[in-house]
């Protein structure tokens, strides 16, 4: 979170804001059911007469976007006057796709548009939130500092434990797109760019915990001593000034 102090991480679904609030600020995944919830959410926020600032993609992002955006805006205007291009927006390019672009030699599917556009929607009627998501297993998230990795708790048991993604280089995957095929074969995932086919979550969860527990580097090495691939990662070493864990559903 850049130049946060102090900020709540939790499902948009089970958000509840601490005091009222005028505006609202809306920087959602860009698919559309996930724009929806997060600015359906944002406007019970601020309820009527209150503003809120969502961004939203070009039509360059992958074939139908544009009518995609299209759809969510009619849903939109049926609770809030829209303005459109209130202000452009410019993204840096994170580090998972420098990787990406980087391997793929400029591949279409290893890039993201790095501009948006603002819109303003005011709150004339409250629109409905969505319902909580039925509880799973869903990803376990680990950070430490500056660098995440995402495991599948749904992943199925087996051996080996770790293997490569078919389609990736080596252990790197190369491609920044939904729409890349075999992306549904991954199970763990780092902000690195790194991901891996699993055959035994739990043990890769508890190695992480390890790691998480670790103070120097041979704490470290004896935590992945039943995950070898894993050193070879971008896995910062300890001493650690932030680690943390959380479910994903």
């Amino acid at each position: 979170m850049q130049g946060v102090l102090s900020h709540l991480a939790c499902e948009i679904q089970d958000f509840e804001s601490d005091r009222p609030y005028s505006t609202a600020l809306v920087d959602a995944p860009w698919y559309p059911a996930e724009l929806l919830e997060w600015t359906c959410t944002a406007a019970d926020t601020v309820g009527i007469g209150g503003n809120i600032f969502v961004s939203v993609w070009p039509e360059t992002t992958r074939p139908g976007a544009d009518t995609e955006l299209q759809g969510a805006l009619n849903l939109f205007s049926a609770w809030g006057q829209i303005t459109r291009n209130v202000l452009p927006l410019k993204y840096e390019t994170p580090r998972f796709e420098k990787v990406a672009t980087a391997i793929s030699e400029n591949g279409p599917l290893a890039q993201s548009p790095r501009h948006g556009e603002l819109i303003r929607i005011h709150v004339c009627k409250v629109p409905k939130r969505s319902k909580p998501r039925l509880e799973s297993q869903g990803w376990l998230r680990f950070i430490f500092d500056q660098y995440q990795i995402a495991l599948n708790l749904e992943a199925s048991s087996g051996t080996p434990q770790l293997s490569r993604v078919p389609g990736a280089r080596g252990w790197i995957w190369p491609f920044v797109s939904a729409r890349a095929p075999g992306r549904t074969a991954i199970d763990l995932w780092s902000s690195e760019g790194e991901v891996a086919v699993v055959r035994s979550p739990l043990t890769v969860a508890a190695a992480l915990r390890a790691v998480a527990k670790a103070h120097n580097d041979t704490e470290f090495k004896e935590a992945l001593k039943l995950l070898p691939e894993l050193l070879s990662w971008q896995i910062p070493h300890p001493p650690y000034q932030k680690v943390a864990e959380w479910l994903h559903r």
